[in-house]
């Protein structure tokens, strides 16, 4: 089966997983942190400078190059559930005249330590600075937000939950979209401790995000991977329309 691992370096295929896993469900704290919609606090946020820049190069290296209005940059804060220090901020810009004119970024930072816009798992891992989960529910935590951060259907418009929170949302859809994903809705969160064999912790998880639901692997040490084991598209978040969205 192929797929998708990001790690430190790069994205290859990866081998299947073996061993006897804890079997852990999924607690509250797997869910998004504290959240809020605002914009910086002043011009000079270097967290905003960096997610500005971050949108202008997505917007100029589209097929036809959009220039963005930033009064119009959407803004959504939101601290860390589990990393004590650790805050998200996502920055998402629509143009309403072309249809390829959403773009959306991610960065964090802990405490006082660097910005960090988050594209791949390094990066997040980076924003941590150094801390490391020593629970399995803080691992099973930390992997939900690392996945909500790089996953493929991250999206600041509907972020990515576990799948058994989005239980409401799946009994709402049609019954034919309901079937793909009613047999793994049972599925708990497995994990594995850090051993000398395997110095890391390691969950595996379904997330229910943008346009899909995903099965992870991910693994939390020294470096940090995440890998798509699974995926059921199109039973997910439906994308928010531009018509009906107003960023003020």
């Amino acid at each position: 089966m192929h797929r998708l691992i990001y790690d430190a370096m790069s994205i290859t295929n990866s081998s299947l997983w073996y061993g006897i896993p804890w079997l852990i469900l999924c607690v509250a704290s797997c869910s998004p942190g504290r959240d809020s919609q605002n914009a910086p606090s002043s011009a000079n946020d270097e967290m905003a400078v960096l997610l500005t820049t971050a949108l202008r190069t997505q917007l100029n290296d589209a097929p036809t190059p959009i220039q963005m209005d930033t009064t119009k940059i959407v803004w959504r804060t939101q601290a860390s559930a589990v990393t004590p220090g650790l805050v998200y901020r996502w920055a998402s810009y629509r143009a309403m005249e072309t249809s390829h004119g959403f773009v959306f970024a991610v960065a964090a930072r802990r405490n006082s330590g660097p910005v960090i816009v988050i594209r791949n798992p390094q990066d997040w891992s980076t924003a941590t600075n150094g801390w490391q989960p020593t629970t399995a529910d803080e691992a099973i935590s930390a992997c939900a937000e690392l996945a909500r951060a790089v996953g493929p259907g991250r999206n600041p418009e509907r972020l990515s939950v576990p799948l058994g929170d989005a239980e409401g949302e799946i009994s709402a859809m049609p019954e034919q979209l309901q079937a793909r994903v009613r047999p793994v809705l049972s599925d708990t969160v497995t994990t594995l401790p850090p051993s000398p064999q395997q110095p890391f912790w390691t969950v595996e998880f379904w997330m229910f995000e943008t346009g899909l639901t995903a099965r992870y692997r991910c693994s939390l040490g020294s470096t940090v991977q995440l890998v798509v084991l699974n995926q059921i598209a199109g039973v997910g978040w439906f994308p928010v329309r531009a018509a009906s969205r107003d960023s003020g």
